[in-house]
């Protein structure tokens, strides 16, 4: 059986004793009670109320992340992929970026002045003179048109429709989520196509 090697100060280096902390410690904790023996009546009332005012952050912030946890694990129980995304990602802060005056000169950070710049730049782009000569537009082949894209929709139109749906979506005017017109079937569907012929007829 081999004996562990044995060092010179006596300390045997094959035991799993703990190593002795570095002198800087000491050090470090010898100059902290230093500092609060002559430290004055003002001085430790100050540190006494930074370290609460430390403490009450530190729980306010492990409350806060607690409480936002919980409503992102309830957003994902419930299947509300958007309000879990948003509850990720936080809340954005909306701001108008600077921009260059027309000459690219002057950088504008005021609002109405980066409006005004936008407005000078659409205003310019916009009601710029078309070059596309008529010979241009009648060089490409011509097809017939769809007569019956006017036509109200049928009932396997509406039903293939209702089914491209994306879930999760906003709902519209109506108030009505897109997962009810989904999961309501072809009775609801054949009630769309009849209120789409009415509307179409007047």
């Amino acid at each position: 059986m081999k004996t562990p090697p044995q060092r010179h100060d006596g300390v045997n280096c094959g035991t799993s004793s703990s190593p002795a902390p570095p002198k800087s410690s000491y050090a470090h904790t010898i100059n902290k009670m230093t500092s609060l023996m002559t430290m004055t009546p003002a001085s430790a009332a100050y540190f006494r109320y930074q370290r609460l005012v430390q403490q009450r952050k530190r729980e306010m912030q492990d409350a806060w992340m607690v409480r936002n946890t919980e409503e992102i694990q309830n957003y994902a129980e419930c299947n509300k992929m958007k309000n879990f995304f948003k509850a990720i990602d936080g809340h954005c802060i909306k701001g108008a970026a600077p921009m260059l005056s027309s000459d690219g000169t002057t950088l504008l950070t005021e609002k109405s002045q980066i409006l005004k710049r936008w407005a000078e730049h659409l205003r310019s782009v916009l009601n710029c003179s078309s070059a596309i000569s008529n010979a241009a537009i009648d060089r490409p082949p011509q097809v017939d048109m769809k007569d019956d894209l006017g036509l109200p929709p049928y009932l396997p139109e509406t039903i293939r429709a209702v089914q491209q749906i994306s879930s999760g979506k906003a709902t519209g005017s109506d108030a009505i989520p897109p997962e009810v017109y989904k999961h309501c079937g072809p009775r609801l569907s054949a009630e769309l196509t009849t209120l789409f012929q009415m509307w179409r007829q007047g």
